[in-house]
């Protein structure tokens, strides 16, 4: 098993061997994840894949160059680095680029690797996947239909600079989720729902309560009309609040801007 670290910081090593006026960085991520959909208690969908990256920066005078590869052969990594060195000569300087100097690290836990992911099975998932879809049926008899989902990825980062710094940390998410739909045949009406839980725990995330609140989001709404036009005050599930907070962020993005892309242009000053 290839030590990435090690990788990191031979690569450093040998940029700063051969152009001793450059400052350099190394960056390896490994990502593997997993995707599991379940309808009517069977397995519709599963996929697992992983991927991995060296990214390398060397600033040259305050002039950045940035290369990255999928490939990690011998050729590849020298052609990145060569592209890097390439790049940074093209650059506009800048002085206030530089590597930042080596500083101490406190040592703590940052609750975002579950260490016990590991012995976490693919059956085990599975059957996370499938108890969601049978507590969202089993919460109200006026559940008709659940498609539960279940998803997760661990990432493992490794970086080294010229600066003598050379560490890693590793990030585990998981989620799962359902989309309800609820049916009442006398009020002749039917709603759609959706339960989700994220974690970077396996075992943090609890099927009965994703169930539990698809069934009351795709019911709570069953027999409802539309009210008059009107100025009030409106509470916002945290869902919908989230899905907001995301729009307004794509629209005051740079390239959202300057594509012409966001519906905020023209609107400075406006209320």
């Amino acid at each position: 098993m290839t030590d990435y670290l090690a990788l990191a910081q031979q690569i450093v090593q040998d940029i700063v061997n051969e152009n001793s006026n450059v400052e350099a960085e190394a960056i390896i991520i490994e990502d593997t994840e997993t995707t599991i959909r379940v309808d009517g208690g069977e397995v519709e969908q599963l996929s697992q894949s992983g991927s991995k990256g060296l990214g390398i920066r060397v600033i040259d005078g305050g002039k950045v160059g940035y290369s990255y590869t999928s490939s990690f052969d011998d050729s590849a990594i020298k052609q990145t680095i060569q592209s890097a060195l390439e790049l940074a000569q093209i650059a506009t300087p800048d002085d206030n680029r530089t590597l930042p100097e080596l500083q101490e690290i406190p040592d703590e836990d940052l609750e975002i690797f579950d260490p016990e992911f590991t012995s976490v099975s693919t059956e085990d998932k599975i059957a996370l996947a499938k108890a969601v879809e049978k507590h969202t049926l089993e919460a109200d008899e006026r559940m008709f239909h659940a498609a539960a989902n279940y998803g997760d990825n661990v990432t493992h980062v490794y970086l080294a600079n010229s600066k003598g710094f050379a560490n890693s940390f590793s990030r585990t998410t998981t989620f799962s989720y359902v989309f309800a739909t609820a049916r009442d045949d006398d009020l002749q009406d039917s709603a759609q729902g959706i339960g989700l839980q994220v974690s970077p725990f396996f075992n943090e995330i609890d099927p009965k309560k994703i169930g539990e609140e698809a069934a009351y989001k795709g019911t709570m709404t069953l027999g409802g009309k539309p009210v008059a036009t009107q100025k009030a005050t409106v509470v916002l599930d945290p869902f919908v609040m989230a899905q907001v907070l995301g729009a307004l962020a794509f629209a005051m993005r740079a390239d959202s801007l300057q594509r012409g892309r966001s519906f905020l242009i023209g609107q400075k000053g406006s209320e």
